[in-house]
């Protein structure tokens, strides 16, 4: 990351209605070393167009385009973009899809650690690891960065500026998870979450989602749903939302 530089993070869901205002907010500003990246959310009106208009007249702007597949493909897509640093992803565990709430939450907090990292840690090489276990999830992430001293309670963080690690925190509170934060001057910063997971019903052989017809492996399903006596497995919440909306017009596809 080049010294001094902003990098604003903008993730944005069927924001034409306000969009242009936003970018020409940040474009008009006295501050100049700057870049924006802003990821679309799966957008259905002309907000990913908008985007990318603005992005071709000013080089500061990047676009990217969330594919909802998941945790993992958004962590490499986020990882892929970082030009200040390097940033491997990993995984453990039988990988699989979580609750929306938690995805995002994940999502968040290893970007806001990817951005502390290099903006205030001036880390050049950064991991993410992410370890699937039956009844939890742990990311982790780990920098080259000077590091910091972290005060002794979280609430203590807003008084010295870290408002993005507080912010980090309620989330994590707020799905019933745990936080920690290791670091030391010149030490680098490890930054570790565990998230509980409902114990969901697991296919235990291989088997069909009968929204978009993918094959799910043993223990990955995203959840499931009993219908008629018959249990339906699917690969991630569109489907199963699907699904639940209208059953007969999947399963007669099944027939």
């Amino acid at each position: 990351m080049t010294p001094g530089l902003i990098s604003i993070i903008l993730p944005v869901f069927n924001g034409s209605d306000f969009l242009k205002d936003c970018l020409e907010s940040i474009i008009g500003q006295t501050e100049t070393n700057w870049e924006l990246i802003a990821v679309d959310d799966q957008s259905t009106d002309s907000t990913l167009a908008l985007l990318h208009s603005f992005a071709i007249q000013d080089a500061r702007i990047k676009v990217l385009s969330n594919p909802d597949k998941g945790l993992i493909p958004a962590l490499r897509m986020l990882a892929e973009s970082e030009t200040g640093a390097e940033v491997r992803v990993r995984t453990t565990g039988i990988e699989r899809r979580l609750q929306a709430g938690h995805e995002l939450s994940l999502f968040r907090v290893a970007q806001e650690a990817i951005h502390n990292a290099q903006r205030h840690g001036q880390a050049t090489q950064i991991s993410v690891e992410v370890d699937y276990q039956r009844q939890r999830i742990r990311l982790s992430t780990c920098d080259n960065g000077v590091g910091f001293r972290p005060p002794q309670h979280f609430d203590h963080l807003a008084r010295s500026g870290h408002y993005g690690l507080l912010g980090m925190e309620e989330r994590i509170q707020h799905l019933n998870g745990t936080i920690q934060i290791v670091s030391a001057p010149e030490s680098g910063t490890t930054l570790v979450v565990e998230l509980p997971l409902d114990n969901l019903d697991q296919p235990t052989e291989t088997v069909k989602d009968p929204v978009c017809g993918a094959w799910i492996q043993p223990q990955q399903a995203y959840g499931s749903v009993r219908y008629e006596g018959e249990k339906y497995y699917f690969c991630c919440p569109v489907c199963q939302g699907a699904f639940q909306k209208s059953p007969n017009t999947y399963l007669e596809r099944l027939n």
